[in-house]
């Protein structure tokens, strides 16, 4: 049996019938957008294809088995290397006019979706799960269908799992973004022509992938870790205004890296994204003397404070200040 708080509970039937009423646009909104979030997917790219990865490819540069051991396979054009690294040595191989021709139209696709459809996706996305929090915050628990359709363990469950999928493809994805331009960084010093092939293919790779990152795991699961955390206030203290200083600050932590996400990470993503796959092969991100593009340093800050934001919020939690 489940106990409401008096103050909110549902006591007559026109007042519940009113309530479900009102949820169903807030509960088809967080089923869409939870179900299918390609529909507010930011700039994505269907589908990126490396070109010197293909068969006609690598019957211009054929491979040859080494003796030892019998399983390695390298380029003519490289060193031997262990077999952790041979995969590196297929990206070496020049790259056909139909690769280049399918490259760039993949380019001009990518760079052809209107800015104000990124936009868009972002405000279905901010809009709601910000008026939720206010009403829940500043009214009371609403809607109480959604909020009590699940038992207070089960949103708990999918609190943590929400929340480690947040806060770790948020790490995740810094470490490995500081990795790749390092790594462009170093390659733009050495005048090895292979190495800049491959540094200009995972720059692509890898800024083609992020927006896809955001939209398939980051925001869906942050709107799952507001929606359990607001359900589990409402079960323990009545409403989000009753509880405690601690899970209220963690609210407002998160609208606050909302609008930080929006207005740093998001406007730079498209613009790294134009920049990094407008270039040509072999072509460098990094300047020889090791200049890089103002958006990519700014990129790497906003990184570093979400970071910041992340760590507050576990420490919030675990450390539970004001009790």
């Amino acid at each position: 049996m489940i106990q409401h708080s008096p103050s909110f509970s549902i006591n007559a039937k026109g007042k519940s019938s009113r309530l479900m009423i009102l949820s169903r646009p807030v509960i088809l909104v967080f089923a869409l957008f939870l179900a299918c979030p390609s529909h507010c997917q930011l700039s994505t790219v269907q589908s990126f294809a490396i070109p010197s990865i293909t068969t006609h490819n690598r019957q211009q540069q054929p491979r040859k088995l080494l003796k030892r051991p019998s399983t390695t396979i390298r380029s003519q054009s490289l060193p031997w290397k262990p077999a952790l690294f041979t995969s590196t040595a297929r990206f070496s191989a020049p790259a056909s006019k139909n690769d280049n021709d399918s490259v760039k139209k993949m380019t001009v696709e990518a760079l052809s979706v209107p800015l104000w459809r990124d936009l868009a996706g972002v405000a279905v996305w901010i809009v709601p799960i910000s008026a939720f929090v206010l009403q829940n915050n500043f009214v009371g628990p609403w809607p109480e269908t959604l909020l009590y359709s699940l038992s207070v363990r089960q949103w708990a469950l999918l609190h943590a799992i929400s929340g480690m999928l947040f806060s770790g493809t948020i790490l995740v994805s810094t470490f490995i973004e500081w990795i790749v331009v390092n790594n462009a960084i170093a390659t733009a010093k050495s005048k090895d022509k292979n190495d800049q092939k491959v540094t200009t293919n995972i720059l692509k790779f890898w800024f083609a992938t992020v927006p896809q990152l955001d939209a398939n795991i980051v925001l869906p699961a942050l709107s799952l870790a507001m929606l359990s955390g607001v359900s589990q206030a409402a079960y323990n203290y009545g409403t989000l205004a009753n509880s405690p200083i601690h899970v209220r600050g963690m609210f407002h932590a998160l609208l606050t890296f909302m609008v930080w996400w929006a207005s740093t990470d998001f406007t730079t993503q498209r613009k790294t994204k134009e920049l990094v796959l407008s270039l040509n092969d072999g072509e460098g991100l990094v300047s020889p003397s090791g200049q890089v593009p103002s958006v990519v340093w700014m990129r790497r800050i906003s990184n570093i404070v979400s970071c910041i934001f992340v760590a507050a919020l576990y420490a919030v939690m675990v450390l539970k200040p004001g009790i």
